[in-house]
């Protein structure tokens, strides 16, 4: 860092000439307005101190700024229109920064952005159609807000993106068809929203795709027997939605498979055999369904299975001994609710 001469910032002086700025150790203070004299400035980061009040205007002087991180402190205010002055940032992280008020539309002036981490705020109103401009972003996380209304088709643009998080948030309407644009799309995560409608079969055109996570909203309709076609997938976890129908037993071509839960729905049929070729899988659970017949004995196949969750359904038969024999099984629920199973002597 350049020495410290010449520029006041809440007690520290800073080269005016300096390119970049590193304050830690959770220092108190604001941002001084000050700040605006930087002008060669490339990297500001400020993560993880103490720092309160607004993130001031002057910021948009700043106009050589390629990373700003001021994650993890107790800013207030809302993010400043000015942002959209900083044509040449890549990097913008803004997690955990008490920041409120709505994500400026000015941000889409932003596109050399790649990184937008503005997660764990208290930011409101919709996500600008403006996003669709920032052709360059990798990765979206706006999770753990208040933020509302639908996912803007614009989203389609966005076609380099790896990661797609807006959980924990109030957005409602449909799951936007737009997404199958996203070829390079690897994490997913909608959950704890208020969507609504079924999944869009462009979403089976997402080869990339590593988590798949939309659980806690009102989501219905099938699933495909399209979703064997994303073979990279590691988790499924799309409980406590409104699905039905069969499960489709093309979930046996996702080898790579470590999580499947899909509880609190309404599946019916049998559950298919093909399970038992996931041998990676770890998690299993599609407690309170209505599946009928037996629990696939194919199970046992699964030699790192540690949880699984089966009960609440229409299950009947008896669970074989060879459940007895999976070493890493740690949990294995599957008697209670309108079932008529029982079990070895030895579960």
């Amino acid at each position: 860092m350049a020495s410290l001469a010449k520029f006041h910032c809440s007690g520290y002086r800073v080269s005016t000439e300096a390119k970049t700025v590193f304050l830690s150790n959770r220092l108190l203070g604001t941002i001084s307005t000050l700040i605006g004299r930087l002008t060669r400035l490339e990297v500001f980061e400020i993560a993880e101190n103490d720092f309160t009040g607004l993130i001031p205007s002057e910021m948009g002087k700043l106009t050589n700024l390629v990373e700003v991180y001021v994650y993890s402190n107790n800013l207030s205010g809302s993010i400043p229109s000015v942002i959209g002055q900083l044509t040449n940032l890549e990097v913008l992280d803004a997690r955990d920064a008490e920041l409120k008020g709505s994500i400026p539309s000015e941000i889409g002036k932003l596109t050399n952005l790649l990184k937008l981490r503005i997660s764990h705020n208290d930011l409101s109103g919709a996500i600008p159609s403006e996003i669709g401009d920032l052709t360059n972003l990798l990765g979206i996380r706006v999770d753990y807000n208040n933020l509302s209304d639908s996912i803007p088709s614009e989203i389609g643009e966005l076609t380099n993106m790896h990661v797609f998080n807006i959980q924990s948030n109030s957005f409602m309407g449909p799951i936007p068809s737009v997404i199958g644009q996203l070829s390079s799309l690897s994490y997913f995560y909608l959950h704890n929203n208020l969507l609504s409608g079924t999944i869009p079969d462009e979403i089976y055109r997402l080869e990339s795709l590593i988590r798949f996570i939309c659980f806690g909203n009102n989501l219905s309709g099938t699933i495909s027997d399209q979703i064997g076609r994303l073979t990279n997938l590691t988790g499924i976890r799309i409980f406590d939605n409104a699905f039905s129908g069969t499960f489709p037993s093309t979930v046996g071509n996702l080898a790579n498979l470590q999580e499947l839960h899909i509880g609190d729905n309404a599946f019916t049929g049998t559950f298919p055999s093909t399970i038992g070729n996931l041998t990676d899988l770890w998690t299993f659970e599609i407690q309170h369904n209505l599946f009928t017949g037996t629990i696939p004995s194919e199970l046992v196949l699964m030699e790192n299975i540690r949880y699984m969750n089966t009960e609440w359904n229409n299950f009947t038969g008896t669970v074989s001994e060879d459940f007895c024999e999976l070493e890493k099984l740690r949990d294995f629920y599957a008697d209670c609710g309108p079932t008529n199973i029982t079990g070895p002597p030895a579960v």
